[in-house]
């Protein structure tokens, strides 16, 4: 997956605002200490009061979501085929949760697949 700058601006202004950002390190809901738009630092007290700039988030965001894009491009590679607007849901979930995570939702990744081959998407709860 590649994307334009306009495109990049939109990806981080959605993660931020979904992620939050915080200059200082704070821990996270699994204990482990987090700055900028969660991005993982670790355990450890060596990181609590840790400091940064906003361009400093901006850098661990960019690490953080290169990361994401080439995990979603080993796990899912048909999420090429898709539209920018489902490209970002599909990052912004992986962000949050993980590749791993993402990838237990088994009913998301198979009604995705079908869509993306043209066909309709799987429809549970009937």
């Amino acid at each position: 997956m590649r994307f334009n700058d306009q495109q990049m601006t939109i990806l981080f202004n959605r993660t931020k605002r979904n992620e939050g950002e915080r200059l200082v390190s704070y821990l996270d809901t699994e204990g482990n200490w987090t700055i900028g738009i969660g991005h993982l630092l670790g355990k450890g007290d060596q990181f609590k009061g840790l400091t940064i700039t906003a361009e400093k988030s901006y850098e661990y965001f960019l690490e953080d979501l290169n990361k994401t894009i080439r995990g979603i491009n080993l796990k899912f590679p048909w999420a090429a085929d898709l539209s920018f607007n489902r490209k970002a849901v599909l990052i912004d979930m992986a962000f949050q949760m993980g590749i791993g995570g993402l990838s237990k939702f088994f009913f998301f990744r198979r009604s995705a697949e079908r869509e993306v081959c043209g066909n309709p998407p799987i429809v549970t709860g009937k």
